[in-house]
Formats: C-alpha cells, structure tokens, sequence
C-alpha cells in the first residue's frame, strides 16, 4: 500500500456486492437522466422537423412586397434561407351550380386553385411538398396540384394531362347582394381575368397555403426573368426568409419590416393574421419558445426540469444513504486510522475518493444505458406499431447531453458524499476504538412497551416496535430512504396516469363510421344504406348553426380573468355561437349515459324541449385550457330562440330583427349534458342544444336551413369494412358529401395509447428499479451491521423463527411508516407535476393517486420482506460467540 488513500480501494473490493449495488444506483439514476434529456430534444428536433414538414422552412414571410424591398431583405446579414413566391391567381373550377339540389344557396358552389409560383429554394428547400406521384415543376407552365383537387379538374386527370380553367383574382366587397351568379351571399366574388393552361406534372399530399373546402393549393415555377419584369415593381412578391440569431427572432424581424417601409407594432400585430404584411410561422417559433403560445413549451420545458429535478434529489438521497451507512459501520475503522495519525481532512478524502471511484464507474455506464434504453424503447415501439418498422422518431446523441449528464451526476454524488465525509471526519478516536459513541451515559428514555404489536403479533412483535423506536436515528435513515423510493414511484406513476388520460377520447365511440351530407338524405337513400350488409344501427341527426340569445342575467360575465369571449351584444341580450342539433330516437337514448342534471322524456323533447350542453374549453389562456359555462341556464329555464325565416342568413341584421320584433321559440331546458354523445367537438365559444328530430323540424324544417345531416353508422361484429367503403365511395359524386370510417382513427389512438405506454411504464420500471435497489440497499445494510444485536437475543433464547418474525415485522414497519409519510409527499409532487403541465395539456381535475399509493406501499414492504430475508440467512450461519464479539 503506497497511500492511506488505497485503504478506499481495498474496502471496495472487500464489499463488492454493496459496492456493485451503489455503482448500480447511480447507473440507473444517470441512465434515467440522460434518457430523459435525450427523448426531450429527440422529441423536440422530431417535432421541429415536423412542423417544418408541415407549415414550411421558414421562420418569417413579408407579404406584397416588391423587387427594390426584396433585395434590402436579401442583403440583411441578419436573414438566411430565402425564398421567394409570387401570387399567380385563382383558377376557378366548375362554373354552374348543380341543379336539382337541396343545398343551401351558402354552400360554395365553385372551387378554387389557389395558383403560386415559388423560386427554387422555396420549392425545394424551403415548403418541399410531399409527392404522391410525378415530379417538382420546372417551367411555369408545369403544375403541382393537391391530391383531394383532381376530381374537381376532370374525370380520368392524371399526370401529363392538361386542363384549361379561367384564371383571376378574388374581390372582397364590403355587401353583395344574394345571387346565383356569386358563390354564396356577402362572401367574395370571383373576377376572370384570362384563360389558362397547365399541364399536371406532378400531385402532392400536404398544402401550405389552404386548408378549406373551396381552396386548394396549386404550385409553379417562379422563373428569374419574372423578378425583372413589369409586375416586379408591383406588391406582387411574398418573401420567406429564417433569422440567423437564436433569440429576439421575432423582433428583428419586425425591424427589418420597419426598414422596408412595412409598419410594424409587434404589441397589437396579429400572429395568425392572413392580411398583414409581416407574418409569422408560430407553429415553428414555439418549438423556439419565441411563438405566440410558447408558454405551453415553457410549461412542458418546466415539467421536465422538475422531473429531472425530483430524480436528482431522490438520486442525491439514495446514494447519501448508501454512502452513510458505509461510513456509519466503518466508525471504529476511521478511529483507527485516527489513532494512528490520519487527520480529519484525510478521512474525508478517503471518503469523496471512494465516491468519486463510484462515480467514474457509474456515471459513463449510466450515460451509455439511458441512450441505448431509449433506442431499444423507440425500436420496439417502432417495429410493433409501425408499418415500415421504423422509429416514431429518431434519437440522436447529443453532446450537451452527456456534458450536462455527467456534470449532474458527479454533483449529485459530491453533494451526496459531503455529508458522511464530515461525519467520518468528526469520528474521535479513542470513541471509535471503544465504539462508545452509540453507548451514551445519561437516564434511560422511556421505550415505548408496544402491547398492540404484543397483543397482535406476540412477543416478536413487540421486539420489533421496540426495536424501530428505540434508535430513532437509525429508524429515520431507513424510512427516510424507503420514503425517497416511494415518492418517486407515486409522482411519475401519478403523472403517467394524467398524460394518458389527455390521449383517452372525451367522447364513447357509439359508432363506427359517419356518412355526412350538406344536403337532406332521401328516406330512399337512407335505406339503401340502411340495407347493406353489415350495417347494424344508424344513428339519425341534423345540425344547424345558428347565433343563440342570452339575457345578461342568463349570462356568465363572472369569467375568469383573462379569458374573452367575444359576444354581439343586441339591447340587453348577448348573441353567442351556437348549435340546433336534431336527434333521433336511437341517437336520443345514447343522451341518457351523459345527464349532468335532468330527466330525460321523449314527450317533453317533441314538445320543444332541449338539452344544453354548456362547457367550453378556451385555450387562449395563459393557465391553459379552462372548462368555462358561458351560461347561468338550469334545469326547467327557458332558452328564447330566434325566430328567421332562412337561418343560412345568419347575420347582425336578421338576428336584431329577431330581437327586436321580439320573435322567439321557447325552448325548455329539460337537461344538462356533459357532453354529445355522438360528436368529440370541444366547444370553446358556444352552446350546444339537443333535442328530437321532430322539435328540430319544427323550428328548421329538413332542406332549407339544414347545416348538416349526420349518419352515425354501427358495424355488426362481421362487418366488411372495405366493401362498405366502396360503396360509399361510389354514391359519394359531390363534394358536399363525405365518408369517415373510424377504424383508422381507432387504431391511430390505439398505436398512440401503446407508444406511450411503453414511454410510460418504462420509465416506471426504471424509477421502480430504483426504488428496489435503494430498499435492498437500506434494509441488507441495517441488518448486517446489526450482527451481534441478534446474535444477543439467539444467546438469551430466541429461536431462529422468532428472530426471522421479529426482523419481517420490523420490515413491515418500516414499509407501513414510510409508506404515510411517502404517500404525502408523493401526492404532493404529483400534484405540483400535474400542475405544472396542466396548461399545456388541459384543465387538470386532480385527485389522488389512490391506485400508485396503494402499489407503492406493497410494493415497498414486499421488497422490505424479501431483502430481510437474504442478510437473516446469512446470519444464521454465523457463529453466536463471534457475532457477539463483533463490534457495531
């Protein structure tokens, strides 16, 4: 031996498995940190990649600028990837409405092709779409169409096919009068300006710059000589560009919309705003956490620094455990070592040096481990639930994880060992060698006698109790390392439990497919449908919407802070969006399942009776989503309902003649419903009223005010879904119709549910492994350093069955103990977790972990049993004169 500090090694090796076991600790704690860091920025970059996918490579667009303020933004050192488009026009498809229809004159009877010439980063770098077949255009006489716009080009379109369409511009009237020749009634009007020709060169997936049912995306070539011609110097371009710097993107964008000429108040700009010059792409700036909503990235960043902060104190205890323990039964060692000349300073060198043995073991194992755990985690989700087999996302190694995870765990460690290194330091020799430190001289405190634990479990029962309160230090250290794994477990598994039920649908899947129709279904056709194979129950409904009166004293204008709703207010009366929904008898029954308040009555509902369903959810607030009543209606109130004579002309003038002329329906409320049955909209400014299909005729008639008609579809357990589709699909000839068949959107929960699972339960198991190792650890530990103790009472008479009941009861203690205490501050950092996530989830309706209490206090007095039993079989085999000698 060359230094007192080789004494750290020896006493390593000497007690490997205790050693294996604390090295085994900080593996797994540094393997759940790094893990999680790497699925966070895994995630992140997966997300960012997504919503560059989606809404495009750019962080900043300057709408209708022209060729002088493009080149000030090309030559701004602060702007990189830039791209240019240009606003071709509009071509305009289909020009006569379809007669012979039901459809209400608002329904656009035209369809748009919303033309844009991108140069080539823009089409290649910057949106890149996603193609179905064909290729990228390379003139401007090429075109890339939306997959869900051919049928609206022509039968039999495909690549290399040419059509011709009128080409103009849409004019934004401030009143324009009700009129066939228009598309709908004070909407935009379509001006042609020339005819053109495209031939289709290519068909894409997604769309960037449309998402409605009468616009869609059409995309060409932006030619350089189109920068150079008349039109150039025009407001004819859109310029996408990135910022270069990583923060303030938001602001120096705005600067360089003030030097171009383009005024811009960052505090009243509207982000979303498709008018404005200065636009930004929020769905990426969030990710940055510079977006319009990037407190919800804030909240979720938060959520993982206080997870990440609950490991490390649960690490930083477990290893201090480990650690003290170690330095409590080497006492009389360091008095030793004392005694012969070692300071206090080189004791506590001893100790940080056999910590920091352990953290050079640990802590790269950990860093390796919590990669490759994520790896194998995402494979296996990939390869189950993936078609391809590939990953949901792909998880690269980050340097700064691995720096950020070993300067964590080197300082858990420290803080960890500075504890017992002071404790080792203080040791007096002469007390050590004597070890009378744990022998005190004074009164005899008075032990409690235990005579429930007799009463109940006999005389080894009352040992035990006497045992676990008369060293109450001792009893402290251990549940106090039981309490850390069960507050782990009761936090995460809690909060597990809380992001799984934001995935669970709000509403119960009573069907499996939905025929949808802008127009009435013909009774012929419903029961044509009715009579196809596999068809088992239709659930029947019709919906309009239509602007619903609310006195003030009927209104909440008590809403939390923050939170606005918009409302048109008519003389004391406050108009607010709402739905007729118009049920049938089978659609009706399902209401039964879903009353907050009420009775239902089918007489009542036909005799113009309605259920109101008023819980809105508002997620424009900074505390999340809200469930907010916009209403003060009870059970038995009346809801006036305007009266007009074509609700498709739902406007401000109609509805204050309806006001005004006092002309209502009385509808009574004879219910209030938690949700619809039949539909999973959240509301968010609004009320839903439900009532029978005859009350619905009654107030809307079935053609001309019908919103939408609604055909729920049951499958009988045979069903063959496909054939049902093609059928479907061949009666489907019109746009105002659609078919949705669920099962994809089941199986997409489904896959969702079971990624998250996996995420879920295997950090679970992690942290549960945790747990496990630190309660083996704890309680092996106090009972092997407790050797002589049983030996004492095996001398005096106590069998070995007896020793064996005695220690299993103080186990059960320890678990019963830690597991009060545990439960506590386990639904409190639950609490503080759900919280903190809260609003960028959901409204959090918390309660307590019932189910994780309830495992975790099994669970901890199991392992507690199972651990004592391993050192008592080791202790029987000892000597009863040796152990004797022993000293603590």
């Amino acid at each position: 031996m060359k230094s007192y500090l080789d004494v750290t090694t020896k006493y390593l090796k000497c007690h490997f498995k205790r050693t294996i076991l604390t090295i085994l600790g900080v593996i797994m704690s540094v393997a759940l940190l790094s893990g999680l860091a790497t699925i966070y920025y895994s995630y992140k970059d997966y997300n960012i990649a997504e919503a560059k996918k989606n809404y495009g490579d750019y962080e900043v667009s300057f709408k209708n600028i022209n060729k002088a303020q493009i080149d000030t933004i090309k030559n701004n050192p602060a702007v990189c990837n830039i791209g240019i488009s240009q606003s071709i026009g509009k071509g305009k498809l289909r020009t006569e409405a379809k007669k012979n229809s039901n459809r209400r004159v608002y329904v656009p009877s035209f369809k748009y092709l919303d033309i844009k010439a991108l140069d080539t980063n823009s089409l290649n770098n910057i949106f890149k779409p996603t193609l179905v077949a064909g290729r990228y255009p390379k003139n401007k006489n090429e075109l890339l169409v939306q997959k869900s716009f051919l049928k609206f080009l022509g039968k039999n379109i495909t690549i290399n096919s040419k059509v011709k369409f009128p080409l103009g511009k849409i004019q934004e009237p401030k009143e324009i009068e009700d009129s066939p020749k228009n598309d709908s009634p004070n909407k935009n009007i379509f001006i042609p300006q020339n005819e053109c020709e495209y031939t289709i060169v290519g068909i894409m997936e997604n769309c960037f710059f449309n998402h409605s049912n009468s616009f869609f995306d059409g995309i060409t070539v932006l030619e350089n000589k189109d920068l150079f011609n008349k039109a150039s110097n025009n407001n004819a371009f859109t310029v996408y560009a990135s910022i270069l710097s990583k923060k303030n993107k938001c602001e120096i964008s705005a600067d360089i919309a003030n030097s171009i000429g383009i005024k811009v108040d960052l505090s009243t700009l509207p982000r979303y705003s498709l008018n404005t010059k200065l636009y930004f792409n929020d769905p990426l700036l969030r990710l940055y956490n510079q977006g319009s909503y990037s407190n919800i990235d804030s909240r979720f960043n938060l959520t993982i620094l206080f997870m990440a902060f609950i490991i490390i104190i649960c690490t930083i205890a477990i290893i201090y455990n480990s650690i003290n323990i170690s330095v409590l039964e080497r006492i009389s060692e360091f008095g030793i070592l004392r005694s012969i000349g070692a300071t206090p300073a080189q004791i506590r060198k001893m100790v940080f040096k056999e910590s920091f043995i352990i953290s050079i073991v640990g802590i790269p194992f950990g860093i390796i481990s919590g990669v490759i755990a994520t790896k194998i985690v995402l494979y296996i989700a990939g390869s189950l639930l993936m078609e391809n087999g590939f990953d949901p996302f792909e998880v690269f190694i980050y340097p700064g994880v691995i720096i950020i995870s070993i300067i964590l765990g080197l300082i858990t460690v420290l803080l960890s060992t500075f504890g017992p290194s002071i404790t080792a330091g203080r040791v007096s020799p002469l007390e050590a060698i004597k070890n009378s430190k744990n022998y005190k001289i004074g009164k005899i405190k008075r032990v409690p006698k235990g005579r429930l634990s007799k009463l109940l479990f006999k005389v080894e029962g009352q040992l035990a109790y006497r045992n676990i309160t008369r060293n109450k230090k001792r009893f402290i250290v251990t549940v106090f390392s039981l309490v850390i794994s069960i507050i782990m477990f009761i936090s995460f598994n809690s909060f597990a439990d809380y992001m799984k039920l934001q995935d669970e649908p709000t509403t119960l899947l009573y069907h499996d497919a939905c025929y949808s129709s802008n127009d009435l279904i013909s009774k012929i056709e419903y029961n044509n449908i009715l009579k196809q194979r596999g068809i088992e129950k239709i659930y029947n409904t019709y919906k309009t919407c239509i602007d619903i009166a609310i006195p003030n004293e009927k209104y909440n204008d008590n809403l939390e802070s923050g939170i606005n709703f918009e409302s048109c207010k008519i003389k004391n009366i406050n108009m607010v969006s709402g739905k007729l929904i118009g049920y049938d008898k089978e659609s009706l029954k399902l209401c039964r399942n879903h009353i907050l308040s009420g009775n239902y009555n089918d007489n009542d509902l036909n005799n113009m009776g309605v259920f109101l369903i008023d819980r809105n959810f508002n997620i424009e607030s900074d505390k999340g989503k809200l469930p907010v009543s916009l209403t003060k209606y009870k059970v038995g109130d009346i809801i006036k309902f305007s009266k007009l004579e074509k609700y498709h002309n739902n406007n401000d003038n109609h509805l204050t003649n309806a006001v005004n002329s006092n002309k209502f329906y009385e509808l009574k409320i004879l219910g209030i419903l938690k949700q619809n049955p039949l539909s999973n909209d959240t509301m968010q400014r609004g009320i839903h009223l439900i009532t029978s299909s005859k009350t619905y005729e009654k107030i809307m008639g079935l053609s001309d005010n019908l919103y939408e008609q609604n055909l729920y579809i049951k499958f009988a357990p045979n069903a063959n879904r496909d054939a049902l589709k093609t059928y479907f699909d061949k009666n489907i000839n019109d746009e105002c119709k659609s078919y949705t068949d669920y099962l994809e959107i089941i199986e997409k929960n489904r896959k969702q549910a079971f990624q998250i699972s996996i995420f879920v339960y295997g950090f679970i198991s992690v942290i549960s492994l945790i747990g496990a190792v630190n309660i083996i650890n704890t309680i092996s530990t106090s009972l092997l350093i407790r050797r002589r103790e049983f030996a004492v009472l095996k001398s005096i008479g106590m069998s070995q069955n007896q020793l064996k009941k005695m220690v299993l009861l103080e186990g059960t203690f320890h678990g019963i103990a830690a597991s009060f205490f545990g439960s506590i501050l386990g639904s409190m950092c639950s609490f503080m977790l759900n919280s903190l996530n809260c609003s960028s989830i959901g409204y959090m309706y918390y309660s307590i972990p019932w189910r994780a209490i309830l495992i975790s206090t099994i669970g901890t007095i199991i392992i507690s049993l199972i651990s004592s039993l391993f050192p008592l079989r080791k202790i029987s085999k000892d000597s009863i004169i040796e152990n004797i000698r022993i000293e603590e």
